[in-house]
């Protein structure tokens, strides 16, 4: 009796594939959020408890609870924390996205918890994060960035 085990073979593609997403999210992260004509730059921050997280890259484990925050970094002063002033939306922006398989859970009280929290549950779940921000940093109309969300399985890594 013949038994073909295509295990590895498969496990190799989801990880090259993986491995894809990941640099075409880091290519997407090279502009780091949207700079204006002075040099403002306005991003969506990813931070986790985890230690070997890719969460500031948006590639997220299985279950990894991330923080999330907007934060405004005006020319030669430091970045300051605008995630209260930052209406964010979860969206199907690519074919593969489905903001169904994400949990962003928007703090109810930002003073005591700073961020808003984005997890799922879904092997391989894709969505995109928008944030639109107006504050008084903004020259003309309103901002928005966009960062792409994705999840993990360890065996990715």
């Amino acid at each position: 009796m013949h038994h073909s085990n295509h295990a590895p073979l498969a496990r190799f593609a989801r990880t090259l594939r993986a491995l894809a997403s990941l640099l075409a999210v880091a290519l997407v992260l090279a502009a780091c959020g949207f700079t204006d004509e002075r040099d403002t730059n306005y991003n969506i921050y990813f931070e986790s408890d985890l230690e070997e997280s890719l969460a500031p890259i948006g590639a997220f484990m299985n279950g990894e609870v991330v923080r999330v925050t907007f934060q405004v970094k005006e020319a030669y002063k430091d970045a300051v924390d605008r995630t209260a002033m930052a209406a964010f939306e979860l969206r199907d922006v690519e074919h593969d996205d489905d903001l169904l398989d994400f949990n962003f859970t928007k703090s109810t009280d930002l003073g005591t918890q700073p961020f808003h929290t984005l997890v799922s549950y879904v092997y391989d779940a894709r969505a995109t994060l928008c944030a639109t921000y107006d504050g008084p940093e903004v020259v003309s109309g309103p901002v928005e960035v966009c960062r792409r969300v994705m999840t993990l399985a360890e065996d990715d890594l």
